[in-house]
């Protein structure tokens, strides 16, 4: 199916966001009416194929050019990497971060530990969460909330 770009999305995403001194943790619910038709395929890592997958991006350089993304899938499988200015991705990028998923009765859920020290940010600064997006393949693909949360680290 196709996205239905600038209607409100057919299904609800809640995120939580935590940090201690070492770690930045995430979790996700993506709400699904129809959880049976989730596309959760497993793959390499790096390759969310046509799967529906949650992502979020990180300003470490709060500069609106340079962002790290993750995203994850319903399986487990996780994508990340860079995003330049003009958002094109670079996945040659591998860093150590942990995460689980689980398709559960309202959908599927995602948990998060990413490490500061994964992270390059300049000294001790804020750090900006840009964007959580998540897919799905009905007719909310690309569904966008933009979240400001300032961490200092």
């Amino acid at each position: 199916m196709r996205p239905d770009f600038g209607l409100p999305p057919s299904e609800k995403t809640e995120c939580f966001f935590l940090y201690d001194n070492d770690n930045l943790y995430l979790a996700f619910q993506g709400y699904d009416r129809e959880p049976e038709n989730i596309k959760a395929a497993v793959s390499h890592r790096d390759n969310p194929g046509n799967d529906d997958w949650i992502a979020f991006c990180l300003d470490t350089f709060n500069d609106e050019q340079s962002d790290f993304f993750f995203m994850i899938n319903p399986s487990g499988i996780r994508t990340d990497g860079t995003l330049n200015s003009d958002a094109s991705p670079d996945v040659t990028l591998d860093m150590i971060w942990s995460c689980a998923s689980k398709i559960n009765s309202n959908g599927y859920s995602v948990e998060i530990s990413i490490p500061f020290e994964s992270l390059r940010y300049p000294g001790r600064q804020v750090v900006n969460i840009t964007s959580v997006t998540d897919q799905c393949m009905k007719n909310c693909a690309g569904r966008k909330l933009t979240i400001s949360l300032q961490i200092i680290i």
